[in-house]
């Protein structure tokens, strides 16, 4: 039974002594923490309880999910949001980007991505406290499935050897790493559930790994049902009875660890390619799931890799579908997509149809990086030109 709309509102009705002795013993304690350094327990086995469903009713998860629901949201994400002339480094589904507080001019960057229904977004941030010079690190992908294991490994993997963290600590002060996790919400299908449970799996395994040298706080844990308009009694969609999720994406600001969870992002923060970069969701043949990297903390650039561009078998009939129909044949969320969706999902569709690899990326032997750097004065991405 989900605790009632007033209690998730403000937690004052819930009591830490929920969390008794009894509990504990179906619970074990992680590498995980809070941000008042209390451990996050997870489930023993979480074939028997999930972790989401664990998540979705601890007292204290709840009220942090409360809290941040309150006073750090806005519904459409604007290079105003944050007080920074950064750029926005906008991440599209089944994309990674890194940035470090000492790119573009020492301003950083931000973060950002938006639309995830089942999705997750995931974002880390690392500093480490004993550094003469400052160095912090940020990261932020936009999760569409559970299988993504060596991706995140190598996202900390990066932070490590960017901070140059040893095998051995050798009397420095642990890396600190704070993590942020929004998206998903009680879909029918539990998809979001599957994502929940195998990347708080993951979080736990990594944290217990580097035990000695990373300590991982959580920020910001908002999903399934602690993101669900239900829980809360919030009437999200056109129909109060069906589940959808309150906020669907997550800016972060990398120099000031300022975050905001977001409903969307303003179209005019989207990034260079757009259309392309959507469309090679739909021409990944491989069973392997591997996030594209966009942006990487050594160059001030947003780079697109190249891949093959083709049109996927019966494309055409999907086109000829009504919305409604559409819908429940290309998205794990039909009931609580964006109005938008399928008219980007026919311009994604046209633009397959009608493009070549060689004519985004040049001959087979001879492909090359589409490359665009930031231009402050009219907060644009312009394509990249080397100098000869």
């Amino acid at each position: 039974m989900r605790p009632s709309s007033k209690t998730l509102a403000h937690g004052k009705s819930l009591d830490e002594r929920q969390e008794t002795n009894e509990q504990h013993k179906w619970l074990k304690p992680t590498c995980l923490y809070f941000d008042d350094n209390k451990i996050l327990m997870l489930p023993v086995d979480s074939s028997k309880v999930s972790i989401d469903g664990h998540l979705s009713s601890m007292p204290r998860c709840i009220r942090n999910a409360s809290r941040l629901l309150q006073s750090q949201t806005t519904e459409t994400f604007h290079h105003e949001t944050f007080d920074t002339i950064a750029p926005v480094v906008y991440m599209h589904q089944g994309e990674i980007g890194h940035a470090s507080n000492s790119q573009y001019d020492k301003r950083g960057a931000i973060l950002a991505s938006d639309s995830a229904t089942t999705c997750h977004v995931l974002a880390f941030r690392s500093y480490r406290d004993d550094e003469n010079e400052e160095k912090i690190l940020g990261s932020l992908c936009h999760l569409d499935a559970p299988q993504y294991e060596s991706c995140i490994r190598g996202t900390v993997q990066e932070h490590l050897e960017y901070h140059d963290i040893r095998n051995a600590i050798g009397g420095t002060s642990p890396l600190c790493m704070e993590v942020h996790v929004v998206g998903g919400y009680n879909d029918v299908d539990g998809t979001s559930s599957e994502i929940t449970n195998a990347l708080f799996t993951l979080l736990e395994k990594i944290s217990f790994e580097l035990i000695s040298r990373v300590v991982f706080v959580i920020k910001t844990c908002v999903v399934c049902g602690l993101n669900d308009c239900i829980s809360y009694g919030i009437d999200c969609s056109k129909d109060a009875s069906v589940p959808s999720p309150i906020m669907r994406g997550l800016a972060m600001d990398v120099n000031s660890g300022r975050t905001v969870m977001i409903q969307q992002v303003d179209k005019i923060l989207l990034g260079p390619e757009p259309i392309l970069r959507r469309a090679r969701l739909w021409c990944n043949d491989s069973d392997e799931a591997c996030l594209n990297i966009v942006h990487r903390h050594g160059h001030d650039l947003i780079s697109i890799e190249p891949f093959e561009v083709k049109a996927f078998p019966n494309i055409e009939v999907l086109l000829d579908l009504p919305d409604k129909v559409l819908l429940m044949q290309i998205s794990t969320s039909p009931e609580c997509e964006a109005e938008e969706y399928c008219s980007q999902f026919r311009n994604t569709a046209k633009f397959l149809m009608s493009t070549t690899t060689e004519d985004i990326f040049g001959p087979h032997n001879q492909r090359k990086y589409l490359s665009y750097e930031y231009w402050s004065g009219s907060r644009d991405w312009k394509e990249f030109a080397e100098k000869v």
